[in-house]
């Protein structure tokens, strides 16, 4: 089923790399508190033009799926589908990106953009990385 927010994610991540010239990610936290990881998928992954949404955990890789270029989502296959729901957390950064992104920030103290430490003040992301997004003159 094509989701617009997740339209809207796959395209506002496409233009980070195109503006960046590398593949950019997000690292945002769920309500359960587990860190997320999104990411433009790489030319030799399993599907090329998705952007791919995995657990951002120091020794276990978990992939939960893909955002398709249409918006719809496809759960990786090896997923067990267990109790996190990520699609709600990715849906709410599209609609405010900005305030999601200080929140977590302050909360984690890792860039949203970028997930590297943050510099522990307002807006508690790199600004820097944020233009790549698309998000202007913070």
């Amino acid at each position: 089923m094509v989701d617009v927010a997740l339209r809207k994610l796959h395209q506002m991540l496409r233009e980070a790399a195109n503006r960046s010239g590398k593949l950019p990610r997000l690292v945002l936290m769920t309500p359960e508190g587990t860190r997320v990881a999104v990411y433009v998928s790489s030319k030799g992954a399993t599907s090329p033009d998705s952007v791919t949404v995995v657990e951002h955990a120091a020794r276990e890789f978990q992939r939960f799926g893909f955002v398709l270029p249409d918006g719809s989502w496809e759960t990786d296959r090896k997923w067990n589908g267990g109790t996190i729901d990520v699609l709600p957390t990715l849906r709410l950064f599209v609609a405010d990106p900005t305030n999601v992104a200080t929140a977590q920030g302050a909360k984690t103290g890792l860039c949203t953009f970028c997930g590297l430490t943050n510099r522990q003040r307002p807006p508690f992301f790199h600004v820097e990385c944020a233009r790549y997004f698309g998000l202007g003159d913070l």
